[in-house]
């Protein structure tokens, strides 16, 4: 069932006026679009009564709550996702979202990213049993690496015991291994991160990279293992210009002992020397979160289900909102 067109490109609009709060958010044709394609599946499920559509018409749409299954999320788990969007200084919007929440019920799999800005949203979340997963932050690279210049100037050289080398395709079983040892430990940091369908789009992810993909993987090697990984990927986006997304880890053997300071300069000069205009990432670590707050790096959105209530209350993620 094709959705309504009119009625796409008016939730579209609603949401590029959410999206056009961050840095180096794009606001034209092609982001419209972006996310109208985003959002048209969501549409044509509510429209054939599978999935859920409040909206509240004004010249457009002014508010509204959009649910839809999705079986093959970004993260591999199946899902109900929930996008909503009003204008945060709307106090009728925001309890017209609310209203619409409730009448929507809350699906287990519910899964919603949610605007910092929509605290009076967050508030009622939150008071209805749903979790904050983890914050998405937003950063500029010449600005956070000469943040991380001033404050701590780290070698980019490796320690002695360790050695640093591009990935390669030998590396990526032991880079797997790896990150589903980590979250099998600590899986309240990436539910997912265990998980075998994700696990092996990684694995590809990490395939494609060695034979060419743009951005900047390492890895740290003691005695020829491997104990640590860090990638940063570039990508052209409509909505974002140039961007990147980072990932770090290391064995736990390794961690507290200041690498991430190293694999970060090394991360974020590859940044620059690319022309990337922006790195996004989520996280719910505590050090990464701080971290980001040396880094310049800005709260956007938080990834909300109702299962991350069970690992972190919302103060959690207090000093990372605060800024």
């Amino acid at each position: 069932m094709v959705p309504a067109m009119a009625l796409l490109d008016d939730l579209a609009a609603c949401r590029l006026r959410t999206h056009a709060r961050a840095r180096s958010a794009r606001t034209d044709a092609a982001a419209h679009r972006a996310l109208a394609d985003y959002l048209a599946p969501g549409l044509a499920q509510a429209e054939a009564g599978e999935g859920f559509l409040a909206a509240w018409p004004d010249g457009g749409v002014r508010a509204y709550v959009l649910g839809w299954r999705d079986p093959e999320p970004w993260h591999g788990q199946p899902a109900w996702m929930v996008a909503l969007d009003h204008d945060p200084a709307d106090a009728a919007g925001a309890a017209y979202v609310c209203d619409a929440l409730d009448a929507m019920g809350l699906d287990p799999d519910f899964e919603v990213q949610l605007d910092v800005a929509f605290t009076q949203v967050r508030r009622h979340l939150l008071a209805s049993g749903v979790g904050i997963d983890s914050v998405t932050q937003d950063g500029v690279p010449a600005e956070a690496l000469a943040r991380l210049v001033a404050a701590k100037d780290p070698p980019t050289a490796p320690p002695p015991g360790l050695d640093f080398a591009p990935l390669a395709a030998a590396h990526v079983d032991a880079v797997v291994a790896l990150h589903r040892r980590l979250f099998l430990e600590k899986p309240q940091f990436c539910a997912f991160g265990a998980e075998p369908a994700w696990l092996a789009r990684f694995h590809d992810e990490l395939m494609r990279a060695v034979d060419g993909g743009p951005g900047c993987r390492e890895v740290a090697l003691r005695g020829g293992e491997v104990v640590g990984y860090w990638g940063a990927d570039f990508s052209h986006q409509a909505l974002w210009g140039h961007r990147a997304g980072m990932a770090v880890m290391f064995a736990p053997e390794l961690q507290g002992q200041g690498l991430a300071w190293r694999v970060y300069r090394r991360m974020l000069e590859a940044q620059v020397a690319a022309g990337v205009e922006i790195f996004r990432g989520g996280t719910s670590q505590p050090a990464v979160m701080a971290i980001g707050r040396l880094l310049g790096r800005r709260p956007l959105t938080l990834w909300m289900r109702p299962r991350a209530r069970t690992f972190f209350e919302p103060a959690w993620f207090a000093p990372a909102l605060s800024e």
